[in-house]
């Protein structure tokens, strides 16, 4: 078995994310970052569009 196996630690705090699977923004507030830009939610609800500030929908690609 491999020893090496590294437990990503959960972080806390409000970042944005945006489900191109769901087509919906949620407010996250517990997340592992996964690198490349991707998180694992822990702790997430669903807002609306408008709720998200600019900065977290900059260059996001989002479902038409």
């Amino acid at each position: 078995m491999n020893s090496e196996r590294h437990e990503k630690e959960i972080e806390h705090g409000e970042r944005f994310a945006y489900s191109r699977l769901t087509d919906t923004w949620y407010r996250v507030t517990a997340w592992t970052d996964l690198g490349e830009g991707r998180i694992q939610s822990h702790s997430k609800e669903a807002v609306d569009r408008e709720e998200v500030p600019e900065e977290w929908t900059e260059g996001v690609e989002e479902v038409a």
